[in-house]
């Protein structure tokens, strides 16, 4: 009786007004084996954070037993935070979306055998944080797919003098096919990235 395992990263989440996570990697039982989306560009111009890298696809198979004992990545990477921006820009300082998760397909004639240190990435990447306020930083980036146990979306940058934030933090990475979009805030639209599907 042979056996197989396989991973694929779900759909990625939305963000209002910040830019959507990666799609997802094909079926749960991977066919066809493909690797994971990149997250989309948080806007146009030169403040919007860019999208995360989807990550790759691996097919391993044994006529024996194949066993596994050591890291495999194939999870997204996660988006650029927003940066300060002008008003030229649209939605100035969205964080981009981050990197679907890619596919993982492990199948051997016989068993398929896991060591002790085995680990298996195939989250999706944190969506980046936006940029809080012009002239106050960057919104941070977002974990790629493989931190564990979620891969965190980025925060937003820092707030303005007196208080005031029109950012949002950017959503977390998907694991085992969900995926949270990223926060939004109503009253300036410069919002954090949706993650990709883990």
């Amino acid at each position: 009786a042979g056996a197989a395992r396989s991973r694929a990263g779900g759909e990625g989440g939305s963000a209002s007004g910040g830019s959507a996570g990666g799609s997802e990697a094909g079926g749960y039982l991977l066919v066809p084996l493909r690797g994971g989306s990149g997250g989309g560009v948080g806007g146009t111009g030169e403040s919007a954070g860019r999208g995360g890298g989807g990550g790759g696809a691996l097919q391993l198979s044994a006529r024996g037993v194949l066993t596994i004992d050591g890291q495999i990545d194939a999870g997204g990477d996660g988006g650029n935070g927003g940066e300060d921006g002008t008003f030229s820009d649209t939605n100035i300082g969205a964080g981009g979306g981050g990197g679907s998760g890619g596919g993982v397909l492990l199948e051997s004639a016989v068993e398929v055998r896991f060591g002790g240190s085995d680990e298996i990435f195939a989250s999706g990447g944190g969506g980046g944080g936006s940029a809080s306020c012009r002239e106050r930083g960057f919104g941070e980036n977002g974990d790629d797919g493989n931190t564990l146990p979620v891969p965190l979306g980025g925060e937003q940058g820092r707030a303005c003098i007196g208080g005031a934030e029109f950012g949002s933090d950017g959503g977390d990475g998907g694991v085992d096919g969900d995926a949270e979009g990223g926060g939004s805030d109503d009253t300036d639209g410069a919002n954090g990235g949706g993650a990709g599907g883990g």
